[in-house]
């Protein structure tokens, strides 16, 4: 971590898809260069539940009182009382932004946190979601965690491109990802609190004719996963896709699962499929 002389404040209110906007548009801002840490502290206006990213939505999940954050991690209940804190800031690696986001989420008093990382390996944006029942001390927090001794705290408005990606997090295409539950063939692998699911359907019994990866992990780039699991897209049935999987996924960062365990729950699918 490269520990921040200034912290940036920015503090809204309003839906929780503009809260999250606003939080995207500093991690925009910092990779250019134009700040140094933020955090984002937003009391969301609505009531259901909060999705990590990769998480399925249920199928007949309501979008109204479905959300999907970009960090993953498990789903937080949201509702009069809950406040949203985001904070970004120079991360050198996924496990150093899961272990800040923890900090967080405890120095809060509690809640549920997801972690990932936006830009370039070495020190990129570590950006952290906590869903909290208090939000009092957030600065304090965030400072004893992320910046030197002394750092200043400056205040900003909500970024003017917060309006744009606003109608993102709004599509419910984004919010209600189903994941692996419509597929056929399905396994999940677990570890502790955190687990990975890999769905797949065949065509002509051998070859790929889609897959999706769904379950309670983090990764960076965040959407790694879900990008190796497009490619597998017509590739038949064989270890080249085991191989496939590790190779790419070892590319990248995951916190709570490994790239074996994302290729372990695609052999006990194909498995399954196969006994069947």
């Amino acid at each position: 971590m490269l520990p921040s002389s200034r912290i940036t404040l920015v503090e809204a209110r309003g839906p929780l898809e503009r809260l999250q906007a606003s939080l995207e548009a500093l991690v925009g801002l910092f990779l250019e260069g134009k700040l140094q840490a933020s955090l984002l502290i937003g009391e969301p206006e609505g009531e259901g539940v909060l999705l990590g990213y990769y998480q399925a939505s249920p199928l007949d999940a309501d979008p109204r009182a479905t959300w999907r954050r970009i960090t993953g991690g498990p789903e937080a209940r949201v509702g009069p009382g809950s406040w949203y804190v985001g904070l970004v800031f120079a991360s050198e690696d996924l496990a150093e932004a899961a272990g800040v986001a923890r900090g967080l989420a405890e120095c809060l008093g509690g809640g549920v946190w997801g972690a990932t990382r936006m830009g370039p390996r070495e020190l990129g944006a570590g950006i952290v979601e906590v869903v909290a029942g208090d939000a009092s001390e957030a600065l304090e927090c965030a400072r004893g965690l992320v910046a030197r001794p002394g750092a200043s705290t400056s205040r900003l408005g909500v970024p003017e491109s917060a309006s744009r990606i606003e109608r993102a997090y709004r599509d419910p295409r984004w919010k209600l990802y189903t994941g692996a539950s419509p597929l056929p063939l399905k396994a999940s692998v677990s570890r502790g609190p955190y687990s990975v699911r890999v769905g797949v359907s065949l065509y002509e019994g051998r070859y790929v004719s889609l897959a999706r990866v769904d379950g309670v992990f983090m990764a960076a780039p965040p959407s790694e996963p879900f990008n190796t699991a497009a490619a597998l897209q017509g590739m038949p049935v064989g270890d080249q896709l085991y191989t496939l999987v590790e190779a790419r996924l070892g590319g990248a960062e995951l916190y709570g699962v490994t790239p074996g365990d994302v290729a372990e729950a695609l052999r006990k699918a194909l498995e399954a499929g196969a006994g069947g």
